[in-house]
């Protein structure tokens, strides 16, 4: 595991953002809670919205962030995610563009949504301003964007810490960008504020991209759990509910995190429930009460993709099967 962070608080500045009512980035209200609310047995299959992305993308693998732009790489995995997601529901006939690209989130959670001209070159962003940028400006997928700039910079098809550290100082798309690069902006990003709101909302398809200072242990319990150890400033992704020991799949941005080993076992049947190896390394379960602790610090956020927050049954035991909630 290489240790690196990146995430910087800023509580005034998420709250200016969650009060601005030109940015899609808000407090759920009680009648959206109470319509995304959900309740069942403990005898559940997990919920994992991996596998939308295998089924579109089967080479996937979790890259490792080279310096301190874990915000960047959580909101990422979290359009990554989302649109995946939509794709798989055909809620949109879109082509898969492939995995999004981490360096456009870094420059502008460090420029243009924070209003500044320069980012300068220390390392680091919260949460908000990268959902602020997500829906207000976009992301941006990893393919090679020069060839419609002709701008050598914008060819994002491989991960280069240098240029996420460039366009942290200068915004997205660089130093010489001049407003070029097209981008597909996010419907919304509400803020999630506890493990059941995380649970209620991953249930319908959409990731939780989390801050937080939590740290967590570096090795998975029997069941496949990690524990809270330490302090992170850190931004990772929410990504699966299990049911047999309440949970969420915490994402990592440090390619192999966690290993093979215990992934996932049935604390009520003991089954082993092996699961795409590339997502086994880079991602664990976290126990209710550790989420509600890192979601309590009101810097997180579900990743909607361009359609807005809705209540979604997909039948998670038979595939992609869904019925629209009215």
């Amino acid at each position: 595991m290489k240790h690196l962070f990146g995430y910087t608080p800023d509580p005034a500045g998420v709250a200016q953002i969650v009060a601005d009512p030109s940015v899609p980035v808000y407090e759920m209200t009680s009648q959206q809670l109470s319509s995304m609310a959900t309740s069942g047995d403990d005898k559940r299959p997990p919920v994992i919205l991996f596998d939308a992305l295998k089924a579109l993308h089967p080479k996937w693998k979790r890259g490792a962030q080279a310096i301190g732009d874990c915000v960047s790489w959580g909101w990422e995995l979290g359009t990554t995610l989302s649109v995946a997601v939509d794709i798989q529901l055909k809620l949109r006939p879109w082509i898969w563009p492939g995995e999004f690209a981490t360096e456009p989130y870094y420059g502008g959670a460090r420029v243009e949504a924070l209003g500044k001209s320069r980012g300068g070159w220390s390392d680091g962003a919260y949460g908000g301003a990268a959902a602020k940028f997500g829906t207000k400006w976009g992301a941006l997928a990893r393919i090679d964007w020069s060839q419609r700039t002709g701008n050598a910079e914008h060819d994002l098809r491989k991960y280069i810490g240098n240029k996420s550290k460039n366009w942290g100082n200068f915004g997205c798309g660089g130093a010489d960008d001049k407003g070029q690069l097209d981008a597909i902006a996010l419907a919304e990003a509400p803020m999630v504020k506890s493990f059941d709101q995380a649970k209620a909302v991953i249930e319908s398809g959409y990731p939780v991209v989390v801050c937080s200072n939590q740290g967590l242990s570096d090795k998975r319990d029997k069941y496949g759990f990690v524990l809270a150890s330490g302090i992170w400033y850190h931004c990772m992704v929410f990504a699966g509910v299990r049911y047999d020991r309440p949970g969420l799949l915490d994402v990592n941005s440090w390619g192999n995190s966690w290993g093979l080993g215990n992934f996932f076992v049935n604390v009520i049947t003991g089954e082993v429930i092996e699961y795409w190896p590339e997502v086994q390394k880079c991602s664990a379960w976290l126990d209710a009460a550790v989420c509600d602790r890192m979601l309590r610090q009101e810097d997180s956020y579900a990743v909607c993709g361009v359609t807005g927050l809705k209540r979604r049954e997909i039948n998670w035991t038979k595939g992609w099967e869904i019925g629209l909630a009215v």
